[in-house]
């Protein structure tokens, strides 16, 4: 918030609040189409808005997406939104203003794709080579066999897995500190794979304190271990997916920017297809929304050991 706020500030200089107009925000918004999408280079660190523009477009860095000019334009609101109701605005001056994405080329667009059975194959094998104690180790091997998002998995705590009926299930929850869902469906508790079994994942939660996040993970530079923090915006996995995502350029040589760590979770969704699971163990397993479902309100949903033999049938490895 307070960076978007800066940036307004850069374009438009300082002002008082009753100045402010609808035009200041649609060209606050139009000036940030060429904002670069990263600054920390050495050259766009530090940099004002408007040489950050000039900069950034001549040096043909990547500009931020329409959708991050959206969540700009939904902060600067929600700020303008509060004002009136606390006495310092009589009325909101952006209440009207909409954000209207241009539309593009289906053929242009480069969503997401599932990796492949080798692809998870080399992932699983570099992440076996790394410390069993952090998230880098872990985390791979919990999104390819349980679909579990990467920050489901990084706010693990030691309480979060224990066994039900015999059964080792593993809890996604917002109960504890710091710890966020992204939905009502995504609150689950599922069993762990046969192949999560077998690497001792249930071990070595066994092992972590109850009231603890289950990894660690090294300083940027590399180091000694420290328990997972969260960072500005409350997310424990954003530095992991930056070491995730070199891994997969710089290591494992896989260049395509549509495969990214949540293309786990597209390939488990093949891996289950393929394995004939129900749609709605799936749902149940993944997390998935129940909207649309009319039988999605009767019932208690399956047990956990008919979850546990439909998930134990996924296979994301190569056939």
């Amino acid at each position: 918030m307070g960076g978007v706020v800066a940036r307004f500030i850069e374009l438009h200089g300082g002002m008082s609040l009753e100045d402010l107009t609808i035009t200041h925000l649609r060209e606050y918004v139009e000036a940030i189409k060429d904002l670069p999408a990263v600054t920390s280079s050495k050259k766009l660190r530090g940099q004002k808005l408007p040489d950050l523009l000039r900069i950034g477009k001549a040096a043909g860095v990547p500009a931020i997406s329409d959708k991050t000019r959206a969540r700009h334009v939904a902060m600067l609101k929600a700020l303008t939104a509060f004002a009136p109701g606390q006495g310092y605005l009589s009325s909101d001056p952006w209440t009207a203003f909409k954000f209207i994405a241009p539309k593009g080329k289906h053929s242009a667009q480069k969503p997401r794709a599932p990796f492949t059975g080798v692809h998870v194959a080399q992932v699983l094998a570099m992440a076996s080579k790394t410390d069993p104690a952090t998230i880098d180790h872990w985390a791979p091997l919990l999104a390819a066999y349980q679909g579990a998002r990467r920050e489901e998995i990084g706010q693990l705590t030691g309480a979060d897995v224990f066994e039900v009926d015999g059964v080792w299930v593993m809890r996604i929850t917002d109960e504890g500190e710091g710890q966020k869902v992204k939905n009502a469906a995504s609150f689950r508790t599922i069993p762990l794979h046969a192949a999560v079994i077998a690497a001792g994942f249930h071990h070595f939660a066994a092992s972590r304190p109850k009231n603890e996040y289950l990894f660690r993970e090294a300083e940027r530079w590399g180091g000694k271990l420290n328990p997972m923090r969260a960072d500005a915006r409350g997310r424990l996995t954003e530095g992991y997916g930056k070491r995730f995502s070199r891994m997969l350029r710089e290591k494992l040589n896989i260049k395509d920017k549509r495969l990214t760590f949540h293309s786990f979770r597209h390939a488990w969704e093949d891996a289950a297809e393929d394995a004939d699971i129900p749609q709605t163990h799936r749902r149940d397993l993944a997390g998935r929304s129940k909207a649309g479902d009319s039988q999605a309100g009767y019932g208690n949903g399956p047990k956990v050991a008919a979850l546990k033999g439909s998930l134990d049938k996924v296979d994301p490895l190569p056939v």
